[in-house]
């Protein structure tokens, strides 16, 4: 456990974690919005195989040596198509993604 200093000598990190989260804005319809955006545009927006490759790497936790050996192709091939995949996932969201008002 790392002690972090202060102007209120030494606090270990994990009380300043807990700290830190308990004094956050709650952001928890924004993360929603995200993740839906980002299901839908993985679903609409990537080929079938970026959708499943990145969802092997990114969901399943699946390394490209893996996800290679699982589809028949070299891991460069993989990596190479996840790339592209998370490009393209870059533009979309980056021109799509409107947080609603907090209003």
């Amino acid at each position: 456990m790392q002690n972090i200093p202060s102007n209120h000598g030494a606090v270990r990190s994990p009380d300043l974690a807990v700290w830190l989260q308990s004094e956050a804005p709650d952001n928890s319809m924004q993360h929603r919005f995200l993740c839906r955006s980002l299901r839908r545009a993985i679903r609409q927006e990537l080929t079938p195989k970026q959708a499943q490759y990145i969802t092997m790497y990114y969901m399943q936790g699946m390394n490209t040596t893996q996800i290679g050996d699982a589809v028949g192709v070299s891991r460069f091939t993989v990596a190479r198509t996840i790339q592209r995949g998370r490009a393209r996932l870059r533009r979309v969201l980056d021109y799509s993604l409107e947080f609603p008002d907090d209003d």
